[in-house]
């Protein structure tokens, strides 16, 4: 059997201690998401568009945006 090798970089891993990053935002410390496309921050519900955080009115005006035209008008 093959002993497996540490990870790249020499460090190994720990999973008995959680290791936090200097480099988080306020907004992540505070365990609050902001929307990738209005910069508000998302208090109940968001969607993951593309792994982007997008709250519910720039959902749905990226699906009108992108939503297939009825009728006439296409054809005029």
């Amino acid at each position: 059997m093959v002993e497996p090798s540490a990870p790249a970089g020499g460090d190994t891993l720990d999973f008995d201690r959680v290791a936090t990053s200097l480099e988080t935002s306020a907004a992540t410390s505070t365990g609050a998401v902001t929307c990738t496309a209005c910069k508000r921050p998302i208090t109940t519900e968001y969607d993951d568009i593309n792994g982007h955080n997008m709250c519910l009115q720039c959902r749905m005006a990226i699906e009108a945006a992108v939503e297939t035209p009825t009728g006439m008008a296409p054809l005029v």
